[in-house]
Formats: structure tokens, C-alpha cells, sequence
């Protein structure tokens, strides 16, 4: 089961590393994709999965292939202030993904009036300055806990319940921790409901006179709703595990977290037709050859 385990973190390691990475320099050659705020958000969030991917799949993978234990240190600490900082990155953008869909779907003629480059690079600094803020301070109640460096956690990532465990009796860390994260979660949610709801009530308004079914329209709102959903399960896991003591589900956790920055990519960015041509000429372009 072990050896099972993973090799399936290491396939999802290699997929999400090969598929955003060709995915980043397809967006980054691509003239006309890398100034549509639609493909600058999406940049952002390859960023947030790829150093997801690889804080918390390093580790747990020289953990696991030589044998050894995690040991609480200072790295650690490091660790887990970065895996905050990549996952609440990822649910922010993708949050405003659909919040950008939205504008260009139900106010298509402002859409560029709205959407400018000085108000969307803004509001990216504003979804890091979020992350860094919430990890921050996460950071900071585990350093004024007296942790107890140099034990032996269970565990390969320094986990919010990995670090828990290793703090003195307090209730600070681990109460900020469910509500920040719940808060997160439900501005998420509603961001998300209110703009593909939206959507979907604009779809029938213009189907509806033609006595048509928006069966598309249905479908894609599902769809996207599902990735939505894939992306908040993890974190939804996460902050259900903080109210019981005896889960121990690490290896299962590491592995359910590599499944959004594997999916991410695929859902957002190849399906799409105009990312997908961008990158068949990065195939036959010279610009990879000389990347290579």
C-alpha cells in the first residue's frame, strides 16, 4: 500500500509540475492570450498550484522514498507558511476567475472599461496580500506557541494538524485557523454562486424568447461548479479533520491536495480552443526549442 501510495504522489507530482509548466510558457508566448484578464488570472492561479505542488510534494516524497521521518524544525514552519499562502492563492483566484466570467458574460459592453490592466494587476495584489496576510498570521500563533522543536510529528507535511499537535495547549491557533478557513471557504462559495448563477439566469433570458433549451449553457455551469467544487473539497476535509482528533488520514490528505493543480490546468486552460492553439505553436515554435 505504501509503495502504491507513492508512486501515485509521484505521478500526480509529474503531471501537475510538466502540465502547468507547458501551460505557463504557452500563456507567457502567446501575444494575443497574455493581455486578456481572463489568461492573467489564469497565470495566477498555475503560479499558486505550481508552488503547492512543490511544497508539498518535495518533502513528502524524500519522506517516503528514503525512509525518513518529518522533524519539526524551522523548515517546517517555512513550509507550512507556504502551502498556506499557495492554497488560499488558489481558491482566491479561482473565486475571481468565475467573478471575471461573470462581468464579461452580463456586462459584455463594459467588460474592458471594467475590467482594466491597473484594476485587475490591483486586484491580484490584493488575493496575495489576502494569502500572505491569513498565513502570516496562521505563522505567527505557531511561533508564539511555544512549539516544541525537534519532535517527531505523524505526518509528511506540516499540516495545519501536524503543527497543532506539536504546540502547547492553546486554542488560539487552532480557533483562528477554522474560522479564517471557514470564512474563506464561504466567501468563496458565494463569489462563485452568485456569478455562475448570474450567468445561468442570463443564458435563459436569451433562450428563453426563441422557446430554446440552454442545455449548454446548463452544462457548462455544472461543469465548472464541479472543478469549483474539486478545488474546495481538500480545504472542506481539512476543516472538518480539525474537529476530530483521531483522524489519521496524512497520506491520504497529501495526495487528495495534488488533485486540483492536476485538474486546474486541464479544466481552465487546454480545454479551452484559444489556449490550446497557443499551445500547438509553442509545440512547433522555435521559442520552446530554445527554452530547451
Amino acid at each position: 500500500l505504501l509503495n502504491l501510495s507513492i508512486f501515485t504522489i509521484l505521478i500526480l507530482f509529474t503531471f501537475s509540475l510538466v502540465v502547468n509548466i507547458y501551460l505557463l510558457l504557452g500563456l507567457k508566448h502567446s501575444e494575443a492570450l497574455s493581455w486578456k484578464p481572463r489568461y492573467v488570472l489564469l497565470k495566477n492561479l498555475i503560479v499558486s498550484d505550481l508552488l503547492l505542488t512543490l511544497t508539498i510534494s518535495l518533502p513528502a516524497l524524500h519522506c517516503l522514498l528514503w525512509r525518513e521521518t518529518l522533524i519539526f524544525s524551522f523548515r517546517c514552519i517555512v513550509q507550512y507558511f507556504t502551502g498556506a499562502v499557495a492554497i488560499l492563492g488558489s481558491l482566491l483566484t479561482v473565486s475571481s476567475m468565475a467573478l471575471e466570467r461573470f462581468v464579461y458574460t452580463c456586462h459584455g459592453i463594459h467588460y474592458l472599461r471594467i475590467m482594466t490592466n491597473m484594476r485587475l494587476y490591483c486586484f491580484m495584489i490584493l488575493i496575495w496580500l489576502l494569502a500572505l496576510a491569513g498565513a502570516g498570521s496562521s505563522t505567527a500563533l505557531v511561533l508564539m506557541g511555544r512549539a516544541n522543536f525537534g519532535r517527531i510529528p505523524a505526518g509528511f507535511v506540516c499540516e495545519p494538524e501536524v503543527v497543532q499537535a506539536q504546540l502547547e495547549p492553546s486554542n488560539y491557533f487552532e480557533t483562528f485557523n477554522k474560522i479564517f478557513i471557514g470564512s474563506v471557504l464561504f466567501l468563496c462559495l458565494l463569489v462563485f454562486s452568485f456569478s455562475y448563477g448570474r450567468m445561468y439566469q442570463e443564458a435563459r433570458l436569451v433562450q428563453q424568447p426563441f422557446q430554446q433549451d440552454n442545455a449548454r449553457a446548463r452544462c457548462t455551469i455544472f461543469f465548472y461548479f464541479a472543478i469549483f467544487l474539486l478545488q474546495l473539497f481538500p480545504s472542506i476535509i481539512k476543516l472538518i479533520t480539525m474537529f476530530g482528533r483521531d483522524v489519521d488520514n496524512h497520506i491520504y490528505m497529501l495526495m487528495l491536495s495534488l488533485v486540483p493543480p492536476c485538474v486546474n490546468p486541464v479544466a481552465y486552460g487546454i480545454r479551452n480552443k484559444e489556449v490550446s492553439q497557443a499551445l500547438a505553436r509553442l509545440c512547433g515554435s522555435k521559442k520552446l526549442k530554445e527554452l530547451f
